[in-house]
C-alpha cells in the first residue's frame, strides 16, 4: 500500500497542477481536482472527450469522489 501523500504522476490540467482523481465504476468518467489561479476546483471529463469541463460550485475541493451508480 502506498502512503496517502505518494504521488504517482504529475499531470496538468488547465493550467493547474492535479491533485485529486475519481473514475467511475463504468471507466467512462473522470473527475478531479486541480488548482487554479484562485485555489482549486473540480473539472469532470468523459473519457470519449478530451474536453475537460470545471464543476460549478467547486471551489476549494481536493477530493473527488463518484457515486457508484453515477
Amino acid at each position: 500500500a502506498l502512503a496517502d501523500s505518494t504521488s504517482l504522476a504529475t499531470i496538468d490540467a488547465l493550467g493547474g497542477q492535479v491533485s485529486g482523481i475519481s473514475l467511475s465504476s463504468d471507466g467512462r468518467l473522470l473527475v478531479y481536482a486541480a488548482r487554479t489561479g484562485s485555489g482549486s476546483k473540480l473539472f469532470r471529463r468523459d473519457l470519449g472527450d478530451f474536453k475537460a469541463t470545471p464543476i460549478a460550485g467547486t471551489d476549494s475541493a481536493q477530493a473527488p469522489m463518484i457515486s457508484p451508480d453515477n
